[in-house]
């Protein structure tokens, strides 16, 4: 049966985009320190949204004691708050406010779940998501795992693929002609010298604060949901204290965030 989502009260929603809020700002945190740890300095990029749905999907597949835990780490009280939470933040990234509420989750999430051996067949089950990837990806990910990546210790490898692609607000493009290259400071000290956009358009939104700036471009879209969000720590070794301080604090990167 196709009904309307459950919504929740606006005040609800938005403790809990904080909560999770924090919960990915801890993940980036922890994902951040093993690449330094591994000595690789390059770019990290990761979806929150892809997480908490991923997160979610695990939580109402889940049972007893590992649904506790889960509804712990997500904040919610029990599965039918889960459901109804994913599929409002689905219908928020896909524009469809009429989605399916059933109790089944393929119809939900459009999931499915595969028996396999990571010990005898880790490199079939590599070829495998890379394909899925690149399919879901339509050609824009490829190779997305490496051969030999999966351990015998491994139980279980969640994917899901998310498209964003939009318009700055104002129609905001920005001038090839003013591309420059400036140096980039990595975590170890070195120096790279990279391509920086630039605009000297004054309708975004930019502010500074105690140890580091926001800029809050935001994009095209008739619910105005929808905006990028620049963090930069004053210090070029600043990265890990500006993830500690929206930690620490509750609300914190939420707050920071909603600039007008």
């Amino acid at each position: 049966m196709d009904t309307r989502y459950t919504a929740f009260p606006a005040a609800m929603w938005q403790e809990k985009s904080r909560s999770r809020t924090e919960l990915c700002t801890r993940m980036v945190k922890q994902l951040l320190l093993e690449e330094v740890e591994k000595g690789n300095y390059e770019n990290l990029v990761l979806s929150p949204l892809s997480i908490d749905v991923v997160l979610n999907m695990v939580a109402a597949g889940s049972r007893g004691r590992t649904l506790k835990k889960m509804l712990g780490l997500l904040g919610s009280k029990n599965i039918h708050e889960i459901k109804s939470q994913s599929l409002e933040m689905m219908a928020v990234a896909t524009g469809d406010q009429y989605l399916n509420n059933g109790d089944d989750e393929p119809g939900i999430y459009g999931c499915e779940a595969k028996m396999v051996d990571f010990e005898t067949q880790g490199d079939e089950v590599v070829d495998e998501i890379n394909s899925w990837a690149e399919t879901a990806s339509r050609g824009l990910i490829k190779n997305f795992l490496q051969r030999g990546s999966l351990s015998r210790d491994m139980a279980l490898i969640l994917a899901n693929g998310l498209y964003f692609k939009g318009k700055w607000e104002h129609d905001l493009k920005f001038d090839a002609n003013l591309t420059k290259n400036r140096p980039f400071y990595l975590l170890n000290g070195d120096t790279n010298s990279v391509p920086f956009m630039t605009s000297h358009k004054r309708y975004r939104r930019c502010r500074s604060f105690e140890g580091f700036k926001v800029l809050h471009i935001p994009y095209q879209s008739k619910s105005k949901q929808f905006s990028m969000y620049f963090f930069l720590p004053d210090e070029r070794d600043g990265l890990q204290n500006l993830l500690d301080k929206l930690i620490s604090v509750s609300g914190y990167s939420y707050e920071y965030s909603c600039l007008n």
